[in-house]
């Protein structure tokens, strides 16, 4: 059938009448296959192209978004254990204040307790001395009364003896030197009784003396055992308060050991936040290379580009297919553009952001 269709020569080939046309046709079908394929190969390397680029800038950007998560995560921890620290400290000085505050007091307790012992001491010893007295003035009111009860009967003895010899001298009525002698006997003795009754009087005086002695003494010693008493309630009130504010002692040691073990607690936990800061700040580099590769590949997507452009450009006189395809890949284009600039510029506010954390851990590591 070939050989009836054409003629192989010694350098051409000669085909019947059609032949041409038919064999055109078939070459054309054929450069049309292989340009679908050619076209659909470019097709899925521009669509992967694409592909990879947005999801190299979209990996891209979840790193910048998580690391400004991330990032505000660490502050608003450092920030409330800053607060943290700040309240501990504010409580310890509060309560170091209140402290002192009590101890100032228990050392005025102890100082009013120690006065108020040396009042008691002094007011017993007054007691002693004014009961010692009351005892010798008892003693000498006792002798007194002895004496005079004495003195009393042996005037009473001689007054009787007088008279006895009063009466038997009137009896006898002797001589007149025995009435001399009795009345001069009689005015010895009354001499002796007149100074014995000013003496008892002087006695009685004393005597007097003595009893109000005696009572201002014992009303002493009543206000004395009065004030002994309120002493020692006071005294007794006062080891009270003592005792209490040894227990708030105790209990204001304890809570300073505490606050000294949670400032110990609280010092390691802020060694530990200075490393975290420092992991942080190594995470913070880390994220200014991505970006600094997200720049290098959005270079990458850009140098791309303009080949695609040169390579649509040179296409375009091809096919009218190609020219649509090619509009739309330039709408994809101009699209990548747009979120490339949008991803420049949040690569650009984020390492502003960058900038400022960086400021925000230097003031707080200085």
């Amino acid at each position: 059938q070939i050989i009836s269709v054409l003629q192989i020569g010694r350098t051409k080939v000669f085909l019947r009448a059609g032949q041409m046309a038919e064999l055109d046709a078939r070459r054309t079908e054929v450069r049309s296959k292989a340009a679908r394929v050619i076209q659909s190969r470019y097709h899925t390397y521009v669509a992967r192209q694409k592909f990879l680029a947005i999801r190299n800038t979209s990996v891209s950007f979840q790193s910048i978004v998580r690391g400004m998560a991330r990032w505000r995560c660490h502050r608003d921890n450092s920030n409330y254990l800053k607060l943290k620290r700040s309240v501990l400290i504010y409580q310890c000085a509060w309560r170091r204040r209140i402290a002192r505050r009590e101890l100032r007091k228990l050392k005025m307790a102890a100082r009013d307790t120690e006065t108020l012992k040396v009042e008691k001491e002094k007011l017993e010893e007054h007691v002693e001395e004014l009961t010692s007295r009351l005892g010798l003035e008892m003693k000498l009111r006792a002798d007194l009364e002895n004496n005079k009860a004495g003195e009393i009967s042996k005037l009473q003895a001689a007054l009787r003896e007088m008279e006895h010899r009063v009466e038997e001298a009137t009896a006898v009525q002797e001589s007149e030197s025995a009435k001399r002698a009795v009345e001069e006997a009689l005015a010895q003795e009354r001499e002796k009784i007149t100074i014995l009754t000013n003496e008892v009087e002087g006695m009685k005086v004393l005597l007097s003396r003595e009893q109000e002695e005696n009572t201002a003494t014992k009303n002493d010693l009543a206000i004395a055992q009065e004030r002994c008493e309120d002493l020692n309630g006071k005294i007794a009130v006062a080891d009270e308060n003592i005792k209490q504010l040894r227990d708030t002692v105790k209990r204001f040691e304890e809570n300073v050991t505490e606050l000294e073990s949670s400032l110990m607690t609280e010092k390691q936990h802020n060694e530990a936040t200075r490393g975290e800061l420092g992991e942080a700040h190594q995470r913070v580099e880390e994220l200014l290379r991505q970006v600094a590769d997200a720049d290098g590949k959005s270079a990458v997507l850009q140098s791309t580009v303009q080949r695609l452009e040169e390579s649509l450009t040179e296409t375009e006189g091809t096919l009218l297919l190609e020219r649509q395809e090619s509009e739309a890949i330039k709408k994809s284009l101009t699209e990548a553009r747009g979120e490339n600039e949008e991803l420049v510029h949040k690569t650009e506010v984020f390492e502003k952001d960058i900038a400022r954390f960086q400021n925000n851990i230097e003031r707080s590591i200085a």
